[in-house]
């Protein structure tokens, strides 16, 4: 585990400009603060409307070595960081305690810290190893969030919710806030319609991330997918799938789905990403 002190060469500049930046870091695994960072961050009790948002937008993120941080926590945080992962992007999870295996918060998350760490991200805290979590550092957690990235968007927050709290702080830093419009109907929508409403930008695609950060969209390379692969490509490009998924879907028989599967894993165009549940590469 490495240490990292306010006014060292090491610390991230964009930390370093907000009010009562952390005095050290601890950090575990590969800490690229200079690369673009975004942080996503929503609720706990996330709906398939962020896992099908966060499949929509992260997928180019990575492509545009754009990073995502999050604080993982369950529901939406959960989501960004396995989805990256998954895309084989870089990913950072800010937590409220330690970040040493016993101190991981929360321990259900134990394995996804690990998958961070092996996909070349990092897992860092203020505190040190052996440090518990006290409700009083979550939103001291969520400062260090908005206080790397140029960006924080929302995704799913109840109108009083402490994703906001991250929000505002990002406010605060005079960073830029975006939010996923939803549902009128949604609870979990009112508190991203609320941040539009207050001058949020809303963000429905990742070109509207890309183009707040000032990167320049890479125009789309053709990738060309067999013809007998196309249904079940497209259909792990939306949503990550079960084999039974693609069988109800796709009204094909189990045998070809599994025969194909198969073939397409072995070029390289869909992943298993646990379970035998499949999303296209």
């Amino acid at each position: 585990m490495q240490r990292i002190d306010f006014g060292t060469s090491s610390y991230p500049r964009l930390l370093s400009k907000i009010h009562a930046p952390p005095q050290q870091l601890y950090v575990r695994g590969v800490f690229d603060s200079e690369r673009p960072l975004v942080a996503i961050v929503g609720s706990r009790k996330a709906t398939p409307y962020s896992t099908q948002v966060l499949q929509h937008i992260i997928p180019s993120l990575v492509a545009h070595g754009v990073g995502v941080v999050s604080g993982l926590a369950y529901g939406v945080d959960t989501l960004a960081h396995q989805i990256t992962v998954r895309r084989d992007g870089y990913t950072i999870a800010v937590v409220p305690g330690g970040c040493d295996d016993a101190s991981i918060y929360p321990q259900q998350n134990h394995k996804l810290a690990h998958a961070i760490l092996s996909a070349s991200g990092a897992v860092i805290s203020e505190h040190p190893a052996g440090s518990r979590s006290p409700k009083y550092s979550f939103p001291r957690r969520n400062r260090i969030i908005a206080g790397l990235c140029a960006l924080t968007i929302v995704i799913e927050a109840a109108q009083k919710s402490g994703t906001k709290i991250t929000a505002n702080h990002a406010l605060e830093y005079n960073r830029m806030v975006g939010a996923i419009p939803g549902s009128v109907f949604s609870p979990l929508s009112a508190g991203c319609h609320d941040l539009i409403a207050n001058g949020a930008f809303p963000i429905t695609s990742a070109t509207d991330i890309l183009q707040l950060l000032d990167i320049s969209p890479r125009p789309k390379s053709e990738r060309h997918i067999p013809e007998e692969y196309r249904p079940i490509y497209q259909a792990c490009m939306r949503n990550i799938c079960a084999i039974d998924d693609l069988v109800s879907t796709l009204d094909l028989p189990h045998p070809i789905i599994l025969r194909t599967i198969t073939l397409m894993e072995l070029n390289g165009l869909i992943k298993d990403t646990g379970g035998k549940r499949y999303i296209s590469m």
